[in-house]
């Protein structure tokens, strides 16, 4: 432990197998250089380069980051240590920062913590997230978690990722490095996955185990994880420490695809962490020696009971430095020091950029096809719960499901903003989950429970995107009442619970996803056509996109007024004879 501080698929798929075959007399990328530590140097600001100070024993640096999600070009990033939005990430700037973090050390190691596929641009999803998983090989990296969308596909496909095609019945060999799940098991009790693995630095075994949200089968597709149970993570991970333990190895790092939130994005800080990634912390073993966590998109870099807990962020724009003092002699932890790098597309290794423009060029001619315009479409949640994009989303299901009458969508399968001119790329990346659309019949009294469901599921914290359908909601109502009576209005007119309406959504949802329970109970259930085709529809047909109107208002009533003071009780009136009354003055 540490003791100190220191539907174009096809024709796109076969553009990418025939770019990538083409003759390439690029040299690879030189492996990473080695160097003896470096002296102490100055205070950096943050996001700089740093070398780490002078240590006894084995220094190990690890290089960290998490839901990479196929962002192969870099994208847009805006923190506090910058002026204004800046381009960062992608596999070029990625592999540049883990040439120069890699630099001032001997000894470094870089992993991840899940969702390296999985809601991927089209660079990627076209060839199956093949490139992605062959670059991130090529830069070094050796192990990484499992994430929640390393399954989108179902788990046989992740194993074909991982091992490569059966029988060679495709050229892809597989991935280079490593996916860890110990808290993942096959219903027979077998593992899935390993559950650690362990790599020697300066003769110090080091253990790297991997966790993944137990969550995952209520936020994947449905049929994705059938056949596996998900653990206890704690629970789960605490059983493979001591496996390593009993292995004689002492130093030890947990991978973790779950994490928490904050208010803001400052560089290297853990003020106002929400989320689970604190209360697993708190039950992990002891020996534990540091927590490199994903999920959230967050970035942090907190010190939690005397371990580091860490968040790079995603899309690889951020690149997570975690320095290790390892005893030789114990095998130990016993120093550490951590911050996060910006990395910056300005900085970009050559080879791997001419690499990702093979990968590019294979998919232009669809990629670059215009669909219309907008202002700004964003995802920040208005004060009813829905965003400007996720409005429009709904709408585009609501155009594209013929007879459907309200249209909802969920606000975390809107993964991207858009502003400006709109190419068929940039709707993929708001909608890159390959759903499609469904439409069911609820009654009147079902579609209201459904509406109920965002505050009584387990699963998520985010409203539903809604077309077709205004509503409002109270806050202070227990959950499963805070849809005021009365309010709901279908095509303007109040709801009836006896009425039966058609409900189109995506297919995520239809099937249970994000825990919603109330599709299941709908009838006449009709599949229709790809989401992201009858969205970029949408926008061909009502171009310039505007904001629709705010649907969802939330409303908290007004106290009640005090109660008016009851009048003082009149005095007794005496016993006895009362004189009669003064005559009243009389009037003019």
């Amino acid at each position: 432990m540490n003791l100190i501080h220191f539907s174009v698929n096809s024709l796109l798929a076969t553009a990418w197998i025939a770019a990538a075959a083409a003759p390439d007399d690029r040299a690879p990328p030189p492996p990473p250089p080695t160097a003896s530590a470096a002296p102490t140097a100055p205070a950096a600001p943050a996001g700089a380069l740093r070398a780490p100070p002078p240590t006894p024993g084995v220094l190990l640096r690890i290089l960290a980051l998490n839901d990479f999600h196929g962002h192969l070009e870099p994208t847009r990033l805006n923190v506090d240590a910058m002026n204004g939005p800046h381009l960062a990430g992608g596999a070029a700037a990625l592999a540049q920062a883990l040439t120069d973090g890699r630099a001032p050390v001997e000894h470094h190691v870089f992993v991840a913590a899940g969702d390296l596929i999985g809601a991927s641009p089209l660079i990627s999803s076209v060839a199956d997230d093949e490139p992605t998983v062959e670059l991130l090989g090529d830069l070094g990296l050796r192990w990484s978690s499992l994430g929640n969308h390393e399954l989108d596909d179902g788990w046989a496909e992740l194993l074909r990722l991982q091992n490569g095609c059966p029988d060679g019945a495709c050229e892809f060999a597989g991935a280079s490095f490593q996916w860890l799940a110990a808290n993942v098991v096959r219903v027979d009790g077998e593992p899935f996955l390993p559950g650690s693995a362990v790599e020697t630095f300066g003769g110090v075994r080091v253990g790297f185990v991997g966790a993944v949200t137990i969550d995952t089968p209520s936020i994947t597709v449905a049929g994705a994880t059938d056949g596996l149970l998900f653990l206890d993570e704690v629970e789960a991970v605490n059983a493979e420490v001591d496996r390593l333990l009993a292995d004689g190895v002492r130093a030890i790092v947990l991978l973790i695809h779950e994490g928490g939130r904050r208010t803001h994005d400052r560089i290297n800080a853990c003020d106002g962490l929400t989320g689970r990634i604190a209360a697993i912390n708190a039950g992990l073993h002891p020996e534990v020696d540091a927590v490199i966590s994903g999920h959230t998109h967050a970035l942090y870099e907190c010190e939690l009971g005397g371990r580091p807990v860490t968040s790079a962020l995603s899309y690889g724009q951020m690149l997570t430095h975690l320095d290790l003092q390892l005893d030789p002699t114990t095998g130990d932890v016993v120093g550490h020091q951590v911050m996060s790098r910006v990395v910056s597309a300005d900085n970009a290794d050559p080879a791997i950029a001419a690499r990702v423009e093979v990968y590019a060029a294979a998919v232009a001619a669809v990629a670059n096809e215009p669909l219309g315009s907008t202002s700004t479409l964003d995802r920040i949640p208005d004060a009813g719960g829905t965003s400007s994009l996720g409005r429009v989303v709904a709408e585009a299901i609501l155009a594209g499901a013929p007879g459907a009458q309200v249209a909802v969508h969920n606000a975390g399968g809107v993964r991207a903003d858009l502003s400006g001119p709109i190419t068929y790329s940039d709707a993929h990346r708001v909608l890159p989950f390959g759903n499609t659309i469904v439409t069911v019949e609820l009654d009147g009294a079902e579609l209201q429970a459904l509406l109920e469901e965002q505050w009584t599921r387990t699963k998520g914290d985010s409203a539903l995107q809604i077309a077709g359908a205004t509503y409002a909601w109270d806050p202070t109502a227990p959950p499963g009442s805070r849809v005021r009576p009365g309010s709901v209005r279908i095509g303007g007119e109040p709801l009836d619970p006896a009425a039966t309406y058609r409900v189109a959504t995506n297919s995520y949802l239809a099937d249970g996803g994000d825990g919603y329970r109330g599709f299941a109970a709908g009838r006449n259930r009709l599949d229709g056509a790809p989401l992201l085709d009858a969205f970029a529809d949408y926008i061909r047909a009502n171009t310039p996109l505007n904001p629709p109107p705010e649907r969802v208002r939330r409303e908290t009533p007004p106290p009640p007024e005090p109660a008016e003071p009851e009048a003082p009780a009149s005095p007794p009136k005496p016993a006895g004879p009362q004189p009669a009354p003064s005559p009243e003055p009389a009037s003019d």
